[in-house]
Parts: C-alpha cells; structure tokens; sequence
C-alpha cells in the first residue's frame, strides 16, 4: 500500500490512491452497535465523531462515491473526478487484456455458470486437497513477507503500519483455520462471483473508458458489496467488523482532535489510533490529506 508515486502508470496510481482510501476507512470509520445512524442520511461531518459514522455507513451500503465524499473534502473529491477523466483518456489495452476480460466475464455470465466452473475448477481443488496440509506454512511465511514490506513502506505513518499489521495477523490466523478446499463454500464464492459479474454488466473492457466517474464509482461500488459476499463463504464477514466498531475522541483542540476506533475483525479486537483535521467545514484523516498533498507533489514528474 501506499500513495501515487511518480513513474507509475496511471492505473496502478488510481488503484493506489483507492489504497490510500481504505487506509483512512481502516483508521477513522465507525457505527456504534445501537445502530441510530441513519444509512441512508446525507453525510454529517460537523464533528469527528459524525465524519467517521458518514464513512462506516458509506462502506457497510457499499456506497463508494459517498464514501470519498465523507472522506475526502469537496475540492480533493472534485480533483479526484478530474484525475478520473485525465487517466481514462490515456487509457489503452492490448488484445490479449481485452480477450482475457471478455472471455472471463462469458464465462461468470453463461448459462449454467456455477456448475461449469465448479466442473473446471475440480482438477486444481484435488490438488489442493494434498496441499492443504502445507497451507499454514506457507501463509506464515507469506504474512511474515507481507508484514515486512509494511514496516518498510515509507508512504505509511508509524500508526498505519501498526493498523495494517493487526489486520494481516488477524487474517493469517483466520486463513490457516479456513477449509479452503471446501466445496459447498467455494461453490458459494463462485456464486458470488456469478452474480457480481452479472449485476456488473460489463462484457468488454473497452467499456471503462467510456465511463464517467459517478458510473465507476456505481460499478466499484457492486464490486465491492460481491467481494464482501465472497469473503462470506469462507467465514470473513466485513460487514460484522463494521457493525463492531466504535469510535471516541480522546483529545481535540481548535481544528484537531485524535480519534481512537476499536472493532473486531475475525474475531480479534483491532485498536488503533489517528488524528483528525476540520478543513472547509469538515473532518478528514491528516495522514490522508498528507499523503495526496505528497501525492500531488509527485504528479508532474510521472507524467514526464
């Protein structure tokens, strides 16, 4: 993870700065278990507490487009639409990407679906089924990498790394304990998947340049509620982290004020710390405003 660097293509930097985006989710979202706020209330950033809520209640609708409106303010929203246009201009694919994500979206749409895939995949399950008891040991070691280059990406702050290592611990332990070779639950992922791609409605790649950013952000947004469905098959509920979270202000002075959430993820209690900033009229993440201000710095030498 981490924020638009130069050099980078303009893709990998959408994708990262959408990174950036979860971070802030991970460090500053929240709904209190008695569940008062309204999911479908307009987004309320008078204080910190109200901005978090706004966040947490965009993500648990899979609301993309007003999740950035909560965490990002209006100028930094508007220039991200901007971006949008500027990358989607610029934007090309080669014959076998676009062959590739055609005969994908066939295949998650055909008739029949479900069974075809699940007939495809069997030779590769049974193979897995004599893996399986290597698994742990190579998720230990794939965490043990992927928290290291955590600790070294100089992009997050001390209380980010903190953040994401708790979550990667959280999620090692939860794959070591997952049947992943399990039938009924891989037949309920590529349901999921099925229906995401349908309700997706996209058959050719060529398709996403000619969309605006309201229309990617609608079409993130089904992404993003057919990924929490697919993690659902395997025991991994986003939405229950969600529901789990609360939030309190610890400290705040003038436009400043430090945050602390806690929830559960996987059954095992995240806590973290962040510090929040009142900027035109709202609350938002200072270590994600840095990091777009750092971000926007770097801008005119990747387009070099």
């Amino acid at each position: 993870m981490g924020v638009l660097s130069s050099g980078v293509p303009p893709m990998v930097r959408l994708r990262t700065a959408l990174l950036v985006f979860s971070v802030l989710l991970i460090l500053g979202c929240s709904r209190e278990q008695d569940g008062a706020a309204d999911a479908a209330a307009p987004a309320k950033l008078d204080t910190p507490v109200d901005a978090v809520r706004s966040i947490n209640s965009a993500f648990r609708r899979n609301d993309v487009a007003g999740l950035l409106k909560a965490a990002l303010p209006p100028s930094e929203y508007a220039e991200l639409s901007t971006q949008w246009d500027r990358i989607r201009a610029e934007m090309s694919f080669s014959d076998e990407e676009r062959a590739q994500f055609g005969a994908a979206m066939a295949t998650l749409t055909q008739k029949g679906a479900v069974d075809a895939i699940m007939t495809t995949l069997e030779p590769q399950l049974q193979q897995l089924d004599q893996q399986m008891a290597q698994l742990p040991m190579a998720i230990m070691m794939g965490s043990g990498l992927a928290i290291s280059m955590i600790e070294q990406d100089e992009n997050l702050s001390p209380e980010q790394k903190k953040q994401a290592r708790q979550i990667m611990e959280a999620m090692s332990q939860w794959a070591i304990k997952t049947p992943f070779n399990d039938r009924a639950r891989i037949r309920k992922a590529v349901e999921a998947a099925a229906a995401t791609a349908e309700q997706l409605g996209m058959r050719d790649l060529e398709e996403l340049k000619a969309m605006s950013f309201e229309q990617l952000l609608l079409k993130s947004g089904i992404v993003l509620a057919g990924l929490k469905r697919l993690l659902e098959a395997f025991d991994f509920s986003v939405d229950q982290s969600l529901d789990s979270l609360k939030v309190e202000v610890i400290a705040e002075k003038g436009d400043e004020a430090t945050v602390r959430t806690t929830f559960n993820m996987l059954g095992v209690p995240i806590v973290s710390e962040g510090v929040m900033v009142r900027r035109d009229g709202g609350w938002y993440g200072r270590d994600l405003l840095a990091q777009i201000a750092q971000a926007r710095m770097a801008e005119p030498q990747a387009a070099e």
